[in-house]
């Protein structure tokens, strides 16, 4: 029979977790009240701003989406490509089943690509 239920037991937790904020707070408040001085630094020269590039691939025993397995039994391939310039970054990815028999797919196995554009 258990003797501490399971309100108690989150209690318990909860009063470690505040105990342990408690003992951190003090080491953050010193820090605010000796802020160190900012190094000055001179400026670098701004030459003209080119784009950045940054290319990746993941390699995923996977894909889920929505909760539903779209593979079994395969590795699943993701390389994307992703543009920077100017504060707008732009994103191509791919999604590749190295399965040929995926029970889920409807067209081809590669079908599921993702073009996406954001400001920042």
């Amino acid at each position: 029979m258990n003797i501490l239920g399971v309100k108690s037991k989150w209690v318990i937790v909860m009063g470690l977790m505040l105990s342990l904020m408690m003992w951190w707070a003090p080491a953050g408040l010193a820090d605010e009240a000796n802020p160190e001085k900012p190094e000055t630094k001179a400026e670098e020269p701004k030459g003209p701003e080119k784009p950045t590039w940054n290319v990746g691939t993941d390699i995923l025993s996977q894909y889920v989406w929505r909760g539903i397995a779209l593979s079994r039994n395969s590795a699943v391939i993701q390389p994307s490509i992703t543009g920077t310039y100017k504060g707008i970054a732009v994103n191509v990815w791919n999604n590749f089943d190295t399965s040929e028999q995926n029970p889920f797919s409807r067209t081809r196995p590669n079908d599921k690509k993702c073009v996406g554009m954001r400001r920042t």
